[in-house]
């Protein structure tokens, strides 16, 4: 196994379609080492992705978890955009507000959505599209942060786009609803350590009454979700970033680099400088494959 490339911008392969008479393949050499995603919006003609048995046509917007020497085949004459975006790209776009446990729901999901009556889509997707390309192209100031703000358009588009295809919704329990309520400030506030009695008070519940909750749609407590949400951000920055164990430490909110090390030995079982290594090496035994950003809760 390789690393993605360490930037946002390193770990995103985009490009457009212009209408060429000549069939098109892509993936083949645009594909990504590590998990990747891969998403598209088609204006006009047919494209047909991996092994999947009918093409789809535009317009139409989809959205696939990528495999290995997955590809894509467009149809002569087909226009619009496509990206393939690795661990790093998602999860930094993804980034720490409230709504991202929504778009991670999304994530491993399989989305085709027509846009022929969605033409704000289809427009908002279009300027997403060749805002990112022209970034991805040039080395212009900031350029990873305007990378990222494209492809967070991009994300929650193909989410309100993919929503009806969802599970959930208005047949949610009232514990569902309540431990949606719970993982969504997780998702705001993991690096800040908030504890457990924090989590309750903000969501006017006890502490027994949130436990009760978890146990009850995730078999889990509290604690173990908030701990395996920060071990998933721990190992997607020892497996994707450049930041030093120090610098992982302080975004994570731990005081210190040896009380991340001891919270991580915890949780998985190995220090994160050698885990880190490992990664780097290839060396990973089977049952600790490399993190996907949705793998929780």
């Amino acid at each position: 196994m390789k690393r993605i490339q360490q930037s946002a911008a390193g770990s995103v392969r985009a490009g457009a379609l212009d209408g060429s008479l000549r069939p098109r393949i892509v993936g083949l050499a645009e594909n990504l080492p590590g998990p990747s995603w891969f998403v598209l919006v088609v204006d006009t003609g047919q494209v047909r992705i991996g092994d999947e048995d009918d093409p789809i046509a535009g317009p139409v917007l989809a959205w696939r978890p990528w495999k290995r020497n997955a590809s894509a085949k467009f149809a002569g004459g087909a226009t619009g955009h496509y990206a393939i975006l690795g661990a790093n790209a998602l999860a930094s776009a993804l980034g720490y507000m409230p709504e991202t446990h929504e778009l991670r729901v999304m994530e491993d999901k399989v989305i085709t959505a027509p846009l022929s009556d969605r033409r704000e889509c289809l427009q908002t997707m279009r300027f997403a599209f060749n805002g990112l390309n022209r970034e991805l192209r040039s080395d212009g100031m900031a350029a990873r942060a305007v990378v990222e703000a494209y492809l967070r358009v991009i994300l929650i588009e193909v989410y309100r786009a993919g929503q009806s295809q969802m599970a959930g919704g208005d047949k949610a329990t009232s514990s569902n609803r309540e431990f949606t309520k719970f993982i969504e400030l997780v998702e705001a506030h993991f690096r800040e350590r908030w504890t457990v009695n924090a989590y309750a008070g903000s969501l006017g519940m006890s502490r027994d009454r949130l436990g009760d909750i978890c146990h009850r749609v995730r078999g889990l407590r509290p604690k173990d979700l908030i701990d395996r949400r920060v071990t998933v951000e721990a190992r997607l920055q020892l497996e994707n970033s450049s930041n030093s164990i120090q610098e992982i430490a302080a975004l994570l909110g731990f005081s210190s680099s040896p009380q991340f090390t001891r919270f991580f030995v915890r949780t998985m079982g190995t220090p994160p400088g050698l885990y880190r290594k490992e990664c780097a090496n290839g060396v990973l035994p089977d049952e600790m494959e490399p993190v996907l950003p949705y793998e929780w809760p």
